[in-house]
């Protein structure tokens, strides 16, 4: 009889340990997909704990928003916080079109051809993109990681009247160009610290009411010939894409141009972009007689 008693508690153990792995082997939450014990699952019908409190509900929100912008960021595009404009994902060297502004709309429509936004033409010059136009009228700047960490630098350094005078040194990239998005060299250029203080200055120095002086040159120099050198058919002057043409021509300018090489705040860099049209007149009205040469061409 012993051998039947120890066979008998061989089994009970087994039969046990049995009971206990199938207690303990987790199951899915029916509603977030969660590993859970059966006990949890049978005594909240199928779900976790979380879920079947609606605790789930603000979690589950937090998570798909997450995963939105891990979507987003490996796109490129990424929101910033509130006031400051979007990193946008721009190619300006595969084509606009379809990039979701204004302009790559167009050409994916057929108003514009697919060079239009990735050559250079009047003061635009797609390598100094720093600027897009969305449907609404909504403006954006493009900006990087490491071109906000350089305006926030700025930023520290405006305080510090010493590392303000010695600026220019603290960043290659006034120097190497290829260090820094556009944007930080603007913000380091003008002294501004913030993409929304570049935005702003920016569409005050483009507005057509305020600054008639500079819309009335780059629309000369810029924006007109880029539509009746990109427009498919009938000539379309879209608002938007002047705008940002207008936009991205001023940040070449103050990049790039000797004239601009001076220029270290918002207002010398007004006062310099208002003389254009009489500095630069004879280039003005030799781009304005071809403009309208050009339309007789094409009879538009």
């Amino acid at each position: 009889m012993n051998w039947f008693r120890k066979l008998l508690k061989l089994k009970t153990k087994e039969v046990a340990n049995e009971i206990k792995i199938k207690l303990c082997e987790k199951v899915e939450c029916t509603n977030c997909g969660a590993k859970i014990l059966p006990y949890t699952a049978k005594k909240y019908r199928g779900l976790c704990a979380p879920c079947a409190s609606g605790e789930s509900i603000a979690l589950e929100r937090r998570l798909r928003k997450e995963k939105n912008q891990q979507k987003l960021s490996k796109k490129g595009v990424e929101s910033i916080a509130e006031n400051r404009p979007k990193e946008v994902a721009i190619s300006s060297h595969q084509g606009r079109g379809g990039d979701g502004t204004v302009l790559g709309i167009a050409i994916a429509k057929g108003t514009y051809s697919p060079q239009a936004g990735i050559e250079k033409i009047g003061y635009f010059d797609p390598n100094t993109l720093a600027f897009c136009t969305f449907p609404g009228g909504k403006v954006t700047l493009l900006i990087d990681d490491s071109g906000a960490k350089a305006l926030k630098i700025m930023g520290e350094a405006k305080s510090d009247p010493f590392v303000l005078s010695v600026l220019d040194t603290m960043f290659p990239s006034t120097k190497d160009k290829s260090n820094l998005n556009t944007v930080s060299l603007i913000g380091l250029k003008l002294r501004l610290s913030s993409a929304a203080e570049i935005l702003s200055s920016f569409l005050s120095l483009t507005s057509i009411t305020e600054e008639k002086e500079i819309a009335e040159f780059l629309m000369v120099t810029t924006f007109m010939p880029f539509f009746l050198t990109y427009s498919v058919g009938t000539v379309v002057v879209i608002s938007e894409v002047a705008q940002e043409l207008m936009l991205n021509a001023l940040a070449n300018l103050l990049l790039n141009d000797p004239y601009f090489q001076d220029v270290t705040s918002v207002e010398s860099f007004r006062t310099k972009a208002r003389s254009l049209l009489e500095r630069r007149r004879s280039e003005y009205e030799k781009k304005k007689q071809w403009a309208i040469d050009f339309k007789k061409l094409r009879g538009a």
